[in-house]
């Protein structure tokens, strides 16, 4: 039996991976790769309330209890200068404690390098390190905003520069400081504004890719 100082210490790991947690987007729940087939379902929602009393998740046929916690494994190795020998463990720390799914945050600049150059490096590794350990995957996108603001780095380049910002009602551009964010300008940062419909219309095409790449 593991010592309660050892599962402790490991707590305090994912505590510090996860203390920027923000309010993203889940874009995936993956478990180890199937063949593909337009009549296997992997997951579904109960919601008849016949077999269970509540609305349950089920995946493979049988009831799933979600588990889970995030993992910043961008933030550790772009921002912390982690590498993959020092992150691949922590993955199986999580499943040894007994929990049956990690989020991940993937940077839309992860995926999509330049404009139409786009690099499936991070999440394969997600899924592969995934499914050694016997792990679902839950995405998060990390993209035009976190905890509220844009952040440059997490966007490739162009998106910078092709959609609007939301600005102040004098026109001057909307600020946010004091994240605690690496490099962040004295300024603070902006925030690309989420009604433009040109940006949305950019990020479910990015995501789409990501979805056919998955599938």
């Amino acid at each position: 039996m593991q010592s309660e100082q050892r599962r402790w210490s490991r707590r305090r790991l994912f505590t510090t991976a996860a203390a920027a947690t923000v309010a993203s987007t889940g874009v995936g729940l993956f478990g180890p790769p199937q063949a593909a087939s337009a009549a296997t379902v992997i997951s579904s929602v109960d919601t008849s309330r016949s077999t269970f009393d509540k609305l349950t998740l089920m995946v493979d046929g049988k009831p799933f209890y979600h588990s889970g916690i995030q993992f910043r494994y961008e933030k550790h190795k772009y921002s912390y200068g982690w590498t993959d020998a020092q992150l691949k463990p922590v993955l199986r720390m999580v499943a040894e404690d007994g929990y049956n799914v990690v989020n991940i945050p993937l940077w839309w600049s992860k995926l999509e390098t330049s404009k139409d150059v786009f690099s499936y490096t991070d999440v394969d590794k997600y899924v592969d390190w995934c499914s050694e350990y016997g792990l679902k995957l839950e995405i998060l996108w990390f993209s035009h905003e976190s905890t509220g603001l844009t952040m440059p780095y997490r966007l490739p380049a162009y998106a910078l520069d092709d959609y609007q910002y939301v600005v102040r009602q004098d026109g001057s551009e909307l600020r946010k400081k004091g994240t605690g964010e690496p490099d962040e300008p004295p300024e603070g940062f902006g925030l690309l504004d989420k009604t433009d419909p040109r940006l949305l219309a950019r990020e479910q095409y990015v995501l789409s890719r990501l979805m056919a790449h998955l599938a």
